[in-house]
């Protein structure tokens, strides 16, 4: 589109490839977003980054990314 921006709108989006997770990992990071919730509610300045990347890790390994794309993801812009 004219002035480099992006349209999303429903039939953009449906064509994103979403996988469903299977509920054993739905649970692994609800619990440990319940975790990092509660200690950030207990103390804002609370250190959650073990949890933070055991959900990184967790999503991760379900999206099947490789080190080159783990990279990518992780490399500040």
């Amino acid at each position: 589109m004219s002035g480099g921006y992006f349209q999303f709108q429903a039939p953009q989006l449906r064509v994103i490839p979403f996988r469903e997770p299977p509920k054993e990992l739905e649970g692994k990071v609800s619990k440990l977003v319940k975790r990092i919730a509660a200690a950030k509610a207990r103390d804002p300045q609370a250190n959650t980054v073990t949890w933070e990347k055991e959900i990184d890790s967790l999503l991760y390994t379900f999206y099947e990314l490789t080190k080159e794309e783990i990279d990518v993801v992780e490399t500040p812009i």
